[in-house]
């Protein structure tokens, strides 16, 4: 008779290990009762004993072959989450039950430090028949410290992509650098981890990044908060032991380093830049009065300079205002030249009040006059 087979009588099933009857508190599982099955087979095969490695820099942990990443904030719960995934890739299910979980994990002792330590295992059930079971087992844990192979790269310098920061006309400015490092402060602790090294170079900051795929992430939240361009370039320096290409990821990136209230030679011509954004630029043609609103491909499709202060460009004081005049005084002559425009050829481009004795950035032409600081 098979021991999955009940045996019967005319008091009906009775457990062939402790003589008790099958009832709604006591059901059973193949031919002998809950308790009896538990005992004798439990409910699933768990190791006795398994060992796990927790890198000791940013708390990957590592099951068999593979390291596995999650940002732990503490050693205690890399161990437990490195304990709980490696049990459910162990645990099966005996004969006669169907599936199993993992209901609780628990160490004897606090776990603060690397080293061996026990853990109860409550494991929970369910036979062929439908019915539920838990049995609790102990498992022994060895801990050990190490270095993850991203980290192993981190602390040797290794790197497998760069990504090269500039500004307009090829150069950051020492402003736009520290407003860069500032957002690269922001990243999420797992991505900013991956940065190897920041080198401050004449032209810009130049990233030192572990992997392809990190330094496209970086890249991409960058381009995405500056109006960022980016040219991929990839040279091949050989292949790993599996056949996979081994090489460097070059990423140049450029962006659009200004803040609103800027000028910029676009095509040759001065553009103010009346609002920016991460996605988008809008600017108006100081010559012709023409406003665009660009995407950064649109944008960088320009030929795109810094401007350099021409004559153009004149501090005033506004000396008076009315229906048909706006008379301004040159400060840079001494207050000795006036200019004048009607009103609705003065175009303020701020969110300055237009009043009598401030002074002013503007820019001229011979249709208007812009206000633009």
């Amino acid at each position: 008779m098979s021991k999955y087979t009940s045996s019967s009588t005319d008091s009906g099933i009775i457990c062939p290990v402790c003589g008790r009857k099958k009832s709604d508190d006591l059901p059973f599982i193949g031919n002998l009762c809950r308790d009896c099955f538990l005992e004798k087979y439990g409910l699933a095969h768990v190791p006795d004993f398994i060992h796990i490695t927790i890198c000791n820099s940013c708390g990957a942990y590592r099951i068999g072959k593979q390291w596995i990443y999650s940002n732990p904030t503490s050693l205690e719960e890399a161990v437990y989450e490195a304990v709980y995934t490696a049990l459910l890739s162990k645990i099966k299910p005996v004969t006669g039950i169907r599936f199993v979980s993992i209901k609780d994990l628990k160490s004897s002792a606090p776990i603060n430090t690397y080293g061996e330590y026990e853990f109860k295992v409550l494991i929970e059930g369910e036979s062929m028949e439908g019915v539920v079971a838990q049995k609790e087992y102990i498992v022994k844990v060895r801990v050990s410290a190490g270095l993850c192979p991203k980290c192993i790269r981190r602390k040797v310098g290794y790197h497998e992509a760069l990504v090269q920061i500039r500004g307009i006309g090829g150069k950051l400015s020492e402003r736009d650098r520290d407003i860069v490092l500032d957002y690269l402060d922001t990243f999420p602790l797992k991505l900013k981890e991956q940065i190897v090294d920041i080198i401050d170079k004449r032209e810009g900051l130049d990233l030192l990044v572990t992997d392809a795929t990190s330094a496209r992430i970086i890249a991409s939240k960058i381009s995405g908060k500056f109006l960022g361009k980016k040219i991929e370039t990839y040279s091949l320096s050989g292949r790993r032991n599996d056949g996979r290409r081994l090489g460097h990821l070059t990423i140049s990136l450029r962006i659009a380093s200004v803040k609103n209230g800027d000028i910029l030679n676009v095509d040759g011509e001065p553009s103010y830049v009346a609002d920016i954004t991460g996605t988008r630029i809008r600017l108006v043609n100081l010559e012709t009065g023409k406003e665009s609103s660009l995407n950064a491909d649109q944008f960088w499709s320009h030929r795109i300079t810094e401007y350099t202060p021409t004559d153009k460009t004149r501090r005033v004081m506004l000396a008076s205002k009315d229906r048909s005049n706006v008379i301004f005084l040159d400060v840079e002559s001494g207050y000795a030249n006036t200019i004048e425009y009607p009103p609705e050829r003065v175009v303020n481009l701020t969110n300055r009040e237009l009043r009598e004795g401030d002074e002013y950035i503007v820019y001229l032409t011979g249709k208007a006059i812009y206000i633009i600081s």
